[in-house]
């Protein structure tokens, strides 16, 4: 999950580089309902810490954890914080563009 846009509201964009805002509506609960199924986390730019302790006070409780090396995120129940790109089944991002061949890429860009 990307951070700022799907987690974070973001609503000033990266204003003075912290974590100002509330999360976005449904944002934990719907973070809780993938952890059910799937190992989760959090890739940003951003520093880690930053981003853990904005979980720790927006989302009391929600178990996380700092993932500092390359490879699959395999911890159930934990919300991973990485700045690192992990393999994924899928990211989620406010930003994002679906690949499916460059003439769409340009198309989209032009």
């Amino acid at each position: 999950l990307d951070f700022d846009g799907v987690i974070h509201r973001y609503s000033k964009k990266w204003h003075d580089g912290t974590c100002y805002d509330i999360p976005t509506e449904g944002a934990r609960e719907a973070i809780e309902e993938l952890m059910r199924y799937y190992t989760v986390f959090i890739f940003s730019t951003r520093e880690p810490e930053q981003i853990q302790d904005w979980i720790a006070t927006h989302f009391p409780g929600m178990k996380s954890q700092i993932i500092r090396e390359l490879g699959f995120w395999k911890t159930e129940g934990v919300l991973g914080i990485s700045n690192i790109k992990l393999p994924a089944m899928m990211y989620v991002d406010d930003r994002g563009l679906r690949f499916t061949n460059w003439n769409d890429v340009l198309n989209y860009v032009r």
